[in-house]
């Protein structure tokens, strides 16, 4: 599956660089507009592949907004500390 450049340009649309709210946005935007994160014919196959699985298509596209999500990290430099600092 090959993302779209404009799911993950969305992500970033008038968003602040918190991974939190990239994260929610991405995540939001990904149920409600999947089209706007995979091309045509990749939404087909995820659609077939969750009616054959019994699993709500939402789900996978929770899944795609994360790799949206990282792509953007990627591409913006932000480091994402995985630790919590007291």
């Amino acid at each position: 599956i090959r993302l779209s450049l404009v799911g993950s340009e969305m992500c970033i649309r008038d968003r602040s660089k918190n991974p939190y709210d990239v994260n929610d946005f991405c995540i939001q935007w990904a149920v409600v507009y999947p089209e706007k994160f995979l091309d045509e014919k990749d939404l087909d196959k995820v659609k077939v592949y969750a009616y054959q699985k019994g699993i709500d298509l939402s789900e996978y596209m929770k899944i795609i907004a994360v790799m949206a999500r990282d792509r953007y990290f990627e591409q913006n430099n932000i480091i994402v500390d995985s630790e919590i600092k007291k």
